[in-house]
């Protein structure tokens, strides 16, 4: 079994685990819901990607989690990116940099700014 191979087993009992856990127990992990919608975004699962980005949003805002909202968002809108999904992927990421920009994180912030460019790229070629 080569090594991509193994991984999307990985990512797909991770997806098992996450389904599987309610929100409130997801709450103070909401960082493994970021690491696993980049795996699935990786493996080209961006279906996966963008339910699992969309399920750390809502847990994020509501437990006030601005660093894992930030980066949920940013796999979310490059999830929408690489399915189409190019208005949407545009506001994902414009949420991304406006939280970025408030947590004053110049990596985060810098990520987000790329991720948006190569959005608006494909929206304003």
């Amino acid at each position: 079994m080569g090594e991509t191979e193994a991984a999307r087993e990985y990512a797909a009992e991770a997806a098992a685990l996450a389904d599987v856990t309610t929100d409130a127990d997801l709450a103070g992990q909401c960082e493994s819901l970021v690491r696993l919608a980049w795996s699935e975004v990786f493996l080209d699962d961006c279906a996966a990607a963008q339910r699992h980005s969309e399920r750390g949003v809502e847990i994020a805002r509501r437990t006030g989690r601005p660093f894992a909202l930030a980066q949920l968002l940013l796999t979310g809108a490059y999830a929408r990116l690489t399915r189409g999904r190019l208005r949407e992927a545009l506001e994902w990421a414009d949420e991304s940099v406006a939280v970025a920009r408030e947590l004053g994180g110049a990596e985060l912030l810098g990520i987000s700014r790329a991720i948006r460019a190569l959005i608006l790229m494909q929206v304003r070629p």
